[in-house]
């Protein structure tokens, strides 16, 4: 199972249950700067290994440059060895990640850092998917929201940063989805895993009812909160199993308790 956490108090968050609907984030939104992709390492390429990446970044529509202009920009990037100035080669690698979009979830329910840093201090609630059936489903949805293949990435907890120095056979999307799938160990505790669409940023995608599981209330959710999280959990068509998180009182952790 792969679990979501949310904030009930945020109607952005609620969205996952009144609209069945999930979000892949522009990893601009991320609270660890760390994690907003590892650095391209075009500094470490020569002028004639950086030409084609320069070229092939013109081209990109959203320049919008003639060809006159394209020239210029390629004369200067090299001249001037731009890339191996940092700011400008964090500028130029923050674009090309805030490109994608990333539907984060965690392999686990019961971490209490999870319930408090992503569900409101245990006040929210958390919804849990079929790993399987989510990324079969994802990776065959076609429709006119999605223009390429949602792929799955388990995160890789690592304590060497990353070196990334780009090849020209280099698939641009998979070397992407390095940058946005290895973060430090001191997040290993979330077991995190990512689903990444590629060139689509910030987007919202309602999916199937029948993906959503379980749903598991916040050991600290108002009751008037978890009285409406159940009304609309009860006229939903297909099954979901509800579960209450309950803190323990011999140890630090909760314990869980079905709800018929």
């Amino acid at each position: 199972m792969l679990y979501k956490f949310r904030q009930w108090s945020d109607d952005f968050h609620r969205r996952i249950i009144t609209n069945n609907e999930i979000f892949f984030s522009s990893p601009s939104r991320f609270n660890d700067p760390f994690d907003r992709g590892v650095p391209i390492r075009y500094d470490k390429l020569s002028n004639e290994e950086l030409r084609p990446f320069v070229e092939r970044h013109l081209e990109y529509p959203e320049m919008n440059l003639s060809p006159i202009e394209k020239q210029q920009k390629l004369d200067e990037a090299l001249s001037k060895r731009l890339f191996d100035n940092p700011t400008f080669r964090r500028t130029v690698t923050d674009n090309a990640y805030n490109k994608h979009g990333v539907f984060s979830l965690s392999g686990t329910h019961d971490n209490t850092l999870l319930w408090s840093h992503y569900a409101d201090s245990h006040k929210g609630f958390c919804v849990g998917f079929d790993r399987d059936e989510l990324q079969n489903y994802l990776k065959n949805l076609c429709t006119k929201q999605i223009k390429r293949v949602i792929a799955h990435y388990p995160v890789t907890y690592q304590d060497d940063y990353p070196l990334i120095i780009p090849k020209l056979e280099d698939d641009p999307e998979e070397l992407m989805s390095v940058g946005l799938s290895t973060k430090s160990c001191d997040w290993e505790y979330e077991r995190e895993e990512r689903f990444i669409a590629m060139s689509e940023s910030d987007l919202p995608l309602v999916v199937e009812e029948n993906l959503f599981k379980v749903v598991i209330l916040g050991a600290e959710m108002p009751q008037e909160n978890r009285e409406e999280l159940l009304r609309l959990i009860r006229v939903r068509k297909s099954l979901v199993v509800v579960v209450q998180a309950i803190m323990r009182e011999d140890s630090y952790g909760l314990r869980f308790e079905r709800l018929d």
